[in-house]
């Protein structure tokens, strides 16, 4: 958790679920496929905030 963390992975997850929530050229057939890549990015934020190491990353970073 402690190497994620240090090479910006929960920066990347916020990225990543940003492009994901924003892309609406995708076609309609592609909405479970988007909506289950949106809840994996979430479950994997939800990780990272149930853990120690995670919480006192993010509550000493200032951004």
């Amino acid at each position: 958790m402690k190497g994620f963390l240090e090479q910006d992975g929960l920066a990347v997850l916020f990225t990543t679920l940003e492009r994901l929530s924003d892309d609406t050229t995708r076609a309609s057939k592609s909405t479970l496929i988007t909506s289950m890549e949106l809840l994996q990015c979430v479950g994997c934020v939800k990780a990272v905030m149930n853990s120690r190491t995670g919480l006192d990353f993010v509550i000493s970073r200032e951004d």
